[in-house]
Protein backbone atom coordinates (compact mmCIF):
# COMPACT_ATOMS: atom_id res chain seq x y z
CA UNK A 1 0.00 0.00 0.00
CA UNK A 2 1.26 3.36 -0.85
CA UNK A 3 1.41 5.21 2.42
CA UNK A 4 0.50 8.43 0.73
CA UNK A 5 -3.16 7.41 0.82
CA UNK A 6 -5.09 9.48 3.05
CA UNK A 7 -8.84 7.64 1.98
CA UNK A 8 -9.25 4.23 1.23
CA UNK A 9 -12.67 2.35 -0.04
CA UNK A 10 -12.32 -1.58 -0.18
CA UNK A 11 -15.14 -3.81 -2.20
CA UNK A 12 -16.56 -7.53 -1.60
CA UNK A 13 -17.17 -8.97 -4.86
CA UNK A 14 -20.00 -11.67 -4.30
CA UNK A 15 -21.76 -13.77 -6.19
CA UNK A 16 -25.02 -13.34 -5.37
CA UNK A 17 -28.00 -11.40 -6.95
CA UNK A 18 -28.30 -8.30 -5.15
CA UNK A 19 -31.57 -7.00 -5.81
CA UNK A 20 -33.23 -10.03 -4.94
CA UNK A 21 -30.73 -11.48 -2.28
CA UNK A 22 -30.60 -14.68 -4.55
CA UNK A 23 -27.10 -16.80 -3.85
CA UNK A 24 -26.25 -17.26 -7.40
CA UNK A 25 -22.21 -19.74 -7.44
CA UNK A 26 -21.18 -20.67 -10.50
CA UNK A 27 -18.17 -21.61 -13.14
CA UNK A 28 -16.43 -18.88 -14.33
CA UNK A 29 -15.76 -18.91 -17.75
CA UNK A 30 -13.63 -15.70 -17.88
CA UNK A 31 -12.08 -13.64 -16.22
CA UNK A 32 -10.18 -10.40 -17.05
CA UNK A 33 -5.99 -10.67 -16.17
CA UNK A 34 -5.63 -7.40 -14.47
CA UNK A 35 -5.26 -7.45 -10.58
CA UNK A 36 -3.55 -3.81 -10.68
CA UNK A 37 -4.35 0.01 -11.46
CA UNK A 38 -1.75 2.49 -11.17
CA UNK A 39 -3.71 6.07 -11.26
CA UNK A 40 -3.02 9.97 -11.18
CA UNK A 41 -2.37 9.88 -7.36
CA UNK A 42 -3.97 6.27 -6.70
CA UNK A 43 -3.59 2.48 -6.74
CA UNK A 44 -6.16 -0.52 -7.21
CA UNK A 45 -5.75 -3.80 -6.69
CA UNK A 46 -7.48 -6.38 -6.93
CA UNK A 47 -7.50 -9.77 -4.69
CA UNK A 48 -9.20 -12.59 -6.39
CA UNK A 49 -8.27 -16.59 -5.74
CA UNK A 50 -10.33 -18.06 -8.32
CA UNK A 51 -8.74 -18.14 -12.34
CA UNK A 52 -10.52 -18.66 -15.51
CA UNK A 53 -12.26 -22.33 -15.40
CA UNK A 54 -12.60 -22.67 -11.32
CA UNK A 55 -16.06 -23.46 -9.88
CA UNK A 56 -17.34 -20.53 -7.47
CA UNK A 57 -18.88 -23.29 -5.18
CA UNK A 58 -22.30 -23.82 -3.83
CA UNK A 59 -20.69 -24.93 -0.36
CA UNK A 60 -18.51 -21.32 -0.29
CA UNK A 61 -19.22 -18.25 1.23
CA UNK A 62 -19.77 -16.86 -1.79
CA UNK A 63 -17.04 -14.65 -2.21
CA UNK A 64 -15.32 -14.40 -5.37
CA UNK A 65 -12.79 -11.09 -5.32
CA UNK A 66 -11.70 -8.06 -3.33
CA UNK A 67 -11.12 -4.66 -4.74
CA UNK A 68 -8.97 -2.27 -2.50
CA UNK A 69 -9.12 1.59 -3.71
CA UNK A 70 -6.42 4.33 -1.96
CA UNK A 71 -6.41 7.74 -3.43
CA UNK A 72 -5.20 11.25 -2.32
CA UNK A 73 -9.65 11.89 -0.25
CA UNK A 74 -12.73 10.02 -0.41
CA UNK A 75 -14.50 11.35 -3.66
CA UNK A 76 -11.51 10.54 -5.20
CA UNK A 77 -11.54 7.04 -4.21
CA UNK A 78 -15.16 5.99 -5.02
CA UNK A 79 -14.76 7.77 -8.34
CA UNK A 80 -11.67 5.26 -9.74
CA UNK A 81 -13.57 2.48 -7.66
CA UNK A 82 -16.54 2.99 -10.22
CA UNK A 83 -13.89 3.37 -12.99
CA UNK A 84 -11.79 0.39 -12.31
CA UNK A 85 -15.90 -1.93 -11.21
CA UNK A 86 -16.32 -0.97 -15.11
CA UNK A 87 -12.88 -3.08 -16.07
CA UNK A 88 -12.90 -5.97 -14.18
CA UNK A 89 -14.87 -8.72 -16.56
CA UNK A 90 -16.21 -11.88 -14.61
CA UNK A 91 -18.34 -14.50 -16.48
CA UNK A 92 -20.15 -17.82 -16.30
CA UNK A 93 -22.76 -19.63 -15.15
CA UNK A 94 -22.53 -17.13 -11.97
CA UNK A 95 -23.87 -13.19 -11.60
CA UNK A 96 -22.02 -10.97 -9.30
CA UNK A 97 -23.00 -8.31 -7.50
CA UNK A 98 -20.29 -5.63 -9.03
CA UNK A 99 -23.33 -3.67 -11.13
CA UNK A 100 -24.74 -2.75 -7.76
CA UNK A 101 -21.42 -1.80 -5.75
CA UNK A 102 -20.86 0.55 -9.04
CA UNK A 103 -24.10 1.68 -8.40
CA UNK A 104 -23.19 2.70 -4.47
CA UNK A 105 -19.78 4.27 -5.14
CA UNK A 106 -21.52 6.55 -7.48
CA UNK A 107 -24.63 7.54 -6.07
CA UNK A 108 -24.28 11.42 -5.09
CA UNK A 109 -24.98 10.33 -1.29
CA UNK A 110 -22.18 7.97 -0.88
CA UNK A 111 -20.10 10.22 -3.01
CA UNK A 112 -21.04 13.28 -0.06
CA UNK A 113 -20.86 10.86 2.88
CA UNK A 114 -24.64 11.49 3.50
CA UNK A 115 -24.86 7.92 4.39
CA UNK A 116 -26.39 6.21 7.62
CA UNK A 117 -26.51 2.49 8.65
CA UNK A 118 -29.84 2.17 6.66
CA UNK A 119 -28.81 3.47 3.59
CA UNK A 120 -29.30 0.72 1.38
CA UNK A 121 -32.72 -0.58 2.72
CA UNK A 122 -34.51 2.78 3.12
CA UNK A 123 -32.71 4.87 0.44
CA UNK A 124 -30.66 3.39 -2.42
CA UNK A 125 -32.73 2.32 -5.06
CA UNK A 126 -30.62 -0.16 -7.43
CA UNK A 127 -31.40 -0.23 -11.38
CA UNK A 128 -33.46 -3.63 -11.39
CA UNK A 129 -32.85 -3.99 -14.99
CA UNK A 130 -31.01 -2.26 -18.08
CA UNK A 131 -32.30 -0.52 -21.02
CA UNK A 132 -35.11 -2.08 -23.25
CA UNK A 133 -32.55 -2.32 -26.34
CA UNK A 134 -30.28 -4.37 -23.91
CA UNK A 135 -32.90 -6.73 -22.65
CA UNK A 136 -33.34 -7.02 -26.46
CA UNK A 137 -29.98 -7.90 -27.44
CA UNK A 138 -30.02 -10.67 -25.14
CA UNK A 139 -33.01 -12.46 -26.55
CA UNK A 140 -31.14 -11.92 -29.59
CA UNK A 141 -28.15 -13.44 -28.22
CA UNK A 142 -29.60 -16.68 -27.06
CA UNK A 143 -32.10 -17.13 -30.21
CA UNK A 144 -28.89 -16.00 -32.37
CA UNK A 145 -27.13 -19.10 -30.38
CA UNK A 146 -30.20 -21.57 -31.23
CA UNK A 147 -30.05 -20.73 -34.87
CA UNK A 148 -26.55 -20.89 -35.41
CA UNK A 149 -26.18 -24.71 -33.49
CA UNK A 150 -29.48 -25.84 -35.11
CA UNK A 151 -28.13 -24.72 -38.08
CA UNK A 152 -32.05 -23.56 -38.97
CA UNK A 153 -33.37 -19.44 -39.52
CA UNK A 154 -36.58 -20.26 -37.02
CA UNK A 155 -35.80 -22.94 -33.97
CA UNK A 156 -38.00 -20.83 -32.09
CA UNK A 157 -41.61 -22.27 -32.11
CA UNK A 158 -44.13 -19.71 -33.52
CA UNK A 159 -45.32 -17.37 -31.13
CA UNK A 160 -42.37 -18.13 -28.51
CA UNK A 161 -40.85 -15.17 -26.70
CA UNK A 162 -37.55 -15.02 -24.37
CA UNK A 163 -37.72 -14.48 -20.94
CA UNK A 164 -35.49 -11.60 -19.99
CA UNK A 165 -34.62 -11.35 -16.26
CA UNK A 166 -38.67 -10.63 -15.32
CA UNK A 167 -39.33 -9.85 -18.59
CA UNK A 168 -40.57 -11.18 -21.48
CA UNK A 169 -38.86 -10.01 -24.80
CA UNK A 170 -38.59 -10.72 -28.80
CA UNK A 171 -35.42 -10.61 -30.29
CA UNK A 172 -35.23 -7.67 -32.62
CA UNK A 173 -34.78 -9.80 -36.20
CA UNK A 174 -31.77 -7.90 -37.15
CA UNK A 175 -28.23 -9.72 -37.74
CA UNK A 176 -26.14 -8.65 -35.11
CA UNK A 177 -22.71 -6.84 -35.76
CA UNK A 178 -19.54 -8.45 -34.23
CA UNK A 179 -16.14 -7.00 -33.95
CA UNK A 180 -14.54 -10.39 -34.42
CA UNK A 181 -16.09 -13.55 -35.22
CA UNK A 182 -17.86 -14.80 -31.96
CA UNK A 183 -16.35 -17.68 -30.29
CA UNK A 184 -19.09 -20.92 -29.77
CA UNK A 185 -18.11 -23.55 -26.82
CA UNK A 186 -19.71 -26.43 -24.69
CA UNK A 187 -20.49 -26.70 -21.08
CA UNK A 188 -21.99 -29.84 -20.09
CA UNK A 189 -23.45 -30.69 -23.81
CA UNK A 190 -24.61 -27.47 -24.11
CA UNK A 191 -23.85 -24.36 -26.57
CA UNK A 192 -22.77 -20.92 -25.18
CA UNK A 193 -20.99 -18.19 -26.72
CA UNK A 194 -18.93 -15.12 -26.20
CA UNK A 195 -17.50 -12.05 -28.03
CA UNK A 196 -17.64 -8.19 -27.94
CA UNK A 197 -20.21 -6.83 -30.42
CA UNK A 198 -20.30 -3.35 -31.91
CA UNK A 199 -21.74 -0.42 -30.09
CA UNK A 200 -21.61 3.16 -30.12
CA UNK A 201 -18.24 4.48 -28.11
CA UNK A 202 -20.99 5.90 -25.80
CA UNK A 203 -22.47 2.78 -24.43
CA UNK A 204 -22.39 2.13 -20.99
CA UNK A 205 -20.02 -0.95 -20.22
CA UNK A 206 -18.37 -0.76 -24.07
CA UNK A 207 -14.79 -2.09 -23.92
CA UNK A 208 -11.92 -0.79 -26.13
CA UNK A 209 -10.49 -4.11 -28.30
CA UNK A 210 -7.07 -4.04 -28.19
CA UNK A 211 -6.76 -3.80 -32.33
CA UNK A 212 -6.58 0.10 -32.30
CA UNK A 213 -8.71 -0.24 -35.92
CA UNK A 214 -11.00 -2.31 -34.27
CA UNK A 215 -14.38 -0.44 -33.70
CA UNK A 216 -15.36 -0.45 -30.20
CA UNK A 217 -17.85 -2.97 -28.74
CA UNK A 218 -19.68 -4.17 -25.93
CA UNK A 219 -18.57 -7.43 -24.54
CA UNK A 220 -20.68 -10.56 -23.70
CA UNK A 221 -20.45 -13.75 -23.14
CA UNK A 222 -24.02 -15.78 -22.89
CA UNK A 223 -23.11 -19.19 -20.60
CA UNK A 224 -25.42 -22.30 -21.00
CA UNK A 225 -27.40 -23.14 -17.08
CA UNK A 226 -30.11 -25.38 -19.18
CA UNK A 227 -31.65 -26.87 -22.07
CA UNK A 228 -33.40 -22.85 -23.68
CA UNK A 229 -31.52 -21.06 -20.87
CA UNK A 230 -28.61 -18.84 -20.53
CA UNK A 231 -26.76 -16.96 -17.56
CA UNK A 232 -26.34 -13.73 -19.87
CA UNK A 233 -23.64 -11.25 -19.50
CA UNK A 234 -23.79 -8.27 -20.88
CA UNK A 235 -21.43 -5.61 -20.32
CA UNK A 236 -21.51 -4.46 -16.57
CA UNK A 237 -25.45 -6.47 -16.80
CA UNK A 238 -25.76 -10.03 -16.21
CA UNK A 239 -29.35 -11.40 -16.48
CA UNK A 240 -30.88 -15.24 -16.95
CA UNK A 241 -32.32 -15.67 -20.40
CA UNK A 242 -34.80 -18.59 -20.96
CA UNK A 243 -36.98 -19.67 -23.85
CA UNK A 244 -40.81 -18.98 -23.31
CA UNK A 245 -42.81 -21.49 -25.40
CA UNK A 246 -46.61 -20.67 -26.20
CA UNK A 247 -49.55 -21.90 -24.78
CA UNK A 248 -50.35 -25.42 -25.26
CA UNK A 249 -53.34 -25.60 -23.26
CA UNK A 250 -51.42 -28.46 -21.09
CA UNK A 251 -51.59 -28.13 -17.49
CA UNK A 252 -48.55 -29.23 -16.59
CA UNK A 253 -45.91 -27.43 -15.69
CA UNK A 254 -42.74 -27.42 -13.89
CA UNK A 255 -40.60 -25.58 -10.97
CA UNK A 256 -36.80 -24.63 -11.97
CA UNK A 257 -34.87 -24.18 -9.61
CA UNK A 258 -33.35 -20.61 -8.61
CA UNK A 259 -29.86 -21.55 -7.89
CA UNK A 260 -27.30 -23.94 -7.62
CA UNK A 261 -26.92 -25.82 -4.61
CA UNK A 262 -27.83 -28.88 -2.38
CA UNK A 263 -31.50 -29.64 -1.55
CA UNK A 264 -31.99 -28.99 1.77
CA UNK A 265 -35.68 -30.19 2.27
CA UNK A 266 -38.62 -31.48 0.58
CA UNK A 267 -41.54 -30.49 1.98
CA UNK A 268 -44.23 -32.14 0.22
CA UNK A 269 -45.33 -35.88 -1.05
CA UNK A 270 -46.29 -36.21 -4.54
CA UNK A 271 -49.31 -36.01 -5.17
CA UNK A 272 -50.30 -33.07 -2.61
CA UNK A 273 -51.93 -29.85 -3.34
CA UNK A 274 -49.10 -27.58 -2.24
CA UNK A 275 -51.59 -23.63 -1.54
CA UNK A 276 -50.03 -20.52 -3.43
CA UNK A 277 -46.21 -19.05 -1.93
CA UNK A 278 -46.39 -22.17 0.33
CA UNK A 279 -42.67 -23.29 0.88
CA UNK A 280 -42.68 -26.76 -0.94
CA UNK A 281 -38.87 -27.41 -1.63
CA UNK A 282 -35.71 -25.58 -0.06
CA UNK A 283 -32.42 -25.27 -1.55
CA UNK A 284 -29.03 -24.72 0.59
CA UNK A 285 -26.21 -22.58 -1.64
CA UNK A 286 -23.68 -19.85 -0.44
CA UNK A 287 -25.03 -20.74 3.53
CA UNK A 288 -28.54 -19.59 2.78
CA UNK A 289 -31.92 -21.73 2.93
CA UNK A 290 -33.57 -20.70 -0.95
CA UNK A 291 -36.96 -21.68 -0.16
CA UNK A 292 -39.26 -22.48 -3.44
CA UNK A 293 -42.91 -21.91 -3.62
CA UNK A 294 -45.44 -21.71 -6.44
CA UNK A 295 -47.15 -19.05 -7.31
CA UNK A 296 -51.00 -20.74 -7.48
CA UNK A 297 -52.09 -23.73 -6.00
CA UNK A 298 -50.77 -26.55 -7.80
CA UNK A 299 -50.43 -30.43 -7.27
CA UNK A 300 -46.90 -31.67 -7.50
CA UNK A 301 -47.12 -34.91 -10.20
CA UNK A 302 -43.95 -35.73 -9.35
CA UNK A 303 -40.24 -34.05 -7.47
CA UNK A 304 -37.48 -35.18 -10.07
CA UNK A 305 -35.15 -34.61 -7.17
CA UNK A 306 -34.79 -35.45 -3.50
CA UNK A 307 -32.87 -34.18 0.06
CA UNK A 308 -29.38 -33.94 -0.35
CA UNK A 309 -29.21 -33.62 -4.09
CA UNK A 310 -26.48 -31.47 -5.62
CA UNK A 311 -29.00 -29.22 -8.29
CA UNK A 312 -27.99 -26.40 -10.77
CA UNK A 313 -29.40 -22.90 -11.22
CA UNK A 314 -32.50 -23.58 -13.58
CA UNK A 315 -32.51 -27.72 -13.40
CA UNK A 316 -36.05 -29.01 -13.42
CA UNK A 317 -37.02 -29.47 -9.11
CA UNK A 318 -40.93 -30.92 -9.91
CA UNK A 319 -43.54 -31.49 -12.28
CA UNK A 320 -46.89 -30.16 -11.84
CA UNK A 321 -50.63 -29.46 -12.52
CA UNK A 322 -53.16 -26.79 -11.74
CA UNK A 323 -55.66 -27.31 -9.61
CA UNK A 324 -58.62 -26.06 -10.05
Amino acid sequence: ADESWTSAVSLRIYAEDPVLKLPQPGVIREVSAKRSWKLPKSEAFLVMPYGQGDPVQAKSDGLVAQLCVGAQDRKQALANAAAVLSEIWIAGGLQLNDHYLAEIVRHPWVQAGMVHSGFLEEEFIPEVRPSGDRMVLMASLANFTLNTVHNQDKVAPLGARWAVGDQWVRPSGQPLAWVRPPEFFEYRGMKGVSGVLAAPATTPGAVQSADPTAVEGIRVCLFPLAHGRWRVRLGGWTLSVRLVHPKSGAKVRSLYSLVSGRVHAVLFREGTVVPAHEPAIVVESLQRLVAHSFPADVRVTAWKVRAEDEVEAGQILADMENFS
